[in-house]
């Protein structure tokens, strides 16, 4: 299917959907390349609203996290990082916090979200040992 015949991805910040899906993707991932080789050790992301950080932290999620790291030639093997990827792909245990779920005025809530989090992350990385390759290499 050409680019021309692709949907927008209107309001879709996953990477994952984008990618398999049949949405229009302009690749940005050779950001992930400058930013392993920059000199600084710190990443500030500072755009309006509705300017992609979402989908920016889906793609560098879906990059480094061990768990997606069958799914790295579908998501990326047609892409700047695929063809020039770094040491430390898919090389991480990721953990993901959406604090648009959390309303600001709930602490408690806030709380609560951040427990059932960190459980289910404790889960996932739970089934991985330090032995395995790949393991925080």
């Amino acid at each position: 299917m050409t680019q021309a015949t692709k949907l927008y991805p209107i309001g879709i910040q996953t990477f994952e959907k984008i990618r398999k899906g049949n949405y229009l993707y302009i690749d940005k991932t050779e950001i992930i390349y400058r930013l392993t080789h920059a000199a600084s050790n710190y990443v500030f992301l500072s755009r309006p609203r509705r300017f992609g950080k979402s989908l920016t932290v889906s793609m560098l999620q879906h990059y480094y996290d061990v768990n997606a790291r069958d799914k790295f030639d579908a998501l990326f093997g047609d892409l700047y990082i695929g063809q020039h990827p770094t040491k430390d792909r898919n090389s991480y245990l990721v953990s993901k916090l959406n604090f648009s779920l959390v309303s600001s005025e709930l602490h408690n809530y806030l709380y609560t979200y951040l427990l059932n989090t960190y459980d289910e992350a404790e889960l996932s990385f739970s089934s991985y040992e330090k032995s395995e390759p790949g393991y925080l290499s």
